[in-house]
C-alpha cells in the first residue's frame, strides 16, 4: 500500500457513523472539490473513479481526546502506527494499528525554552525520535523527538531573497518531510495587495541543512478576485492537498478540477 493509499485509507475510516451513500457524498466533497488554472479542455484528464468500501477499524477513545476529521497521520516503523493532534491541546497521540489501543501520548511545553508556541498546527513523524511541528501562531519548523523535547527550531518567516511568508494552515494540508526538505502549506500572501491571487505561491519549501526557504513555483488558480476576500466569496481560494509518494495533490473548495503537482513544484497538472 503506497503513501496516497495509507493516507486515504486512514482518513477514511473514521468515518463510520455514516452512511455509506453520505460517506461517499462527503468524502468527494472534502477531497475532490478542485479547480483549474487558464487552460483548455483539451488539458483535462479523465482517468479516476472513486470506488467505495466497507472496511473499518475502531477505535476506544478516553473522553478528553478529540478525534479530528483530518490531520491523520500514518507511519510504519516494526508495527503500523496512525497520529493525531489533541484539539488544541499541546499533544500528540499515536495508536498502534494491530493492537488498536494507545501506543503513546506526547506533551509539549508551551513556555519556556524547550517549547512550542501555544498548540500544533501540523506535524510530520519521520520516526519516533525524529518529529516534525508546525504552530498556527508563528513561523518555526520544531524539530522534537518522542519525549517532546525540542531539539532544534527551523525559522520560515521569509525566504532566502526576503519576502514574508505566512504561516501555516492544517486544515489545507499535512507537511511533508521529502529529501531533507520540508513542504509547508502557504495561505494567501496579502503583501502583494491586489496582486495577492496571482502572485501567492501554493507551497514554501524549507531545507533542512541549509536552513533556507523558497516559494513554490506554482500559484493560485484564478478561483476568485482580489474584492471577494474578506466576504463568504473569498474562501474559494482554500484548498486541501496530500501526497502520493510521487506528486502533491491539490482539489479547491471552489472548482471541481484537481491538480497533479510535482514534487519540486514546478510544473502542475490538471483532473476534471
Amino acid at each position: 500500500m503506497n503513501s496516497y493509499a495509507n493516507k486515504t485509507y486512514i482518513f477514511l475510516i473514521f468515518f463510520k457513523q455514516l452512511s455509506m451513500k453520505e460517506f461517499c457524498v462527503t468524502f468527494i466533497i472534502i477531497l475532490f472539490s478542485s479547480c483549474s488554472f487558464q487552460k483548455s479542455k483539451k488539458d483535462y484528464r479523465y482517468t479516476h473513479e472513486l470506488k467505495s468500501t466497507n472496511e473499518f477499524i475502531e477505535f476506544n477513545l478516553s473522553s478528553d481526546t478529540y478525534m479530528p476529521l483530518n490531520d491523520i497521520f500514518y507511519f510504519k516503523t516494526d508495527s503500523e502506527y496512525i497520529a493525531f493532534k489533541n484539539k488544541d491541546k499541546p499533544e500528540l497521540l499515536i495508536y498502534n494499528l494491530k493492537t488498536k489501543k494507545l501506543y503513546k501520548k506526547i506533551i509539549f511545553k508551551t513556555e519556556g525554552a524547550n517549547s512550542i508556541i501555544k498548540s500544533i498546527g501540523d506535524f510530520y513523524i519521520k520516526t519516533l525520535d525524529e518529529i516534525y511541528l508546525t504552530s498556527s501562531y508563528a513561523t518555526f519548523v520544531y524539530k522534537s523527538d518522542e519525549n517532546g523535547n525540542i531539539l532544534c527550531k527551523y525559522d520560515f518567516s521569509k525566504t532566502k531573497e526576503g519576502i514574508p511568508l505566512t504561516t501555516t494552515i492544517s486544515s489545507m494540508g499535512n507537511i511533508e518531510f521529502i529529501d531533507g526538505k520540508i513542504f509547508l502549506t502557504q495561505n494567501l500572501n496579502k503583501i502583494y495587495g491586489e496582486k495577492t491571487l496571482e502572485n501567492s505561491s501554493l507551497a514554501a519549501i524549507l531545507d533542512t541543512s541549509k536552513n533556507v526557504t523558497e516559494l513554490s513555483l506554482v500559484k493560485y488558480p484564478n478561483l476568485i478576485n482580489y474584492k471577494d476576500l474578506g466576504t463568504s466569496a473569498g474562501f474559494g481560494y482554500q484548498y486541501r492537498r496530500i501526497f502520493d509518494g510521487e506528486n502533491f495533490i491539490y482539489s479547491f473548495l471552489y472548482s471541481d478540477t484537481v491538480y497533479k503537482i510535482s514534487k519540486n513544484h514546478q510544473t502542475a497538472e490538471k483532473y476534471i
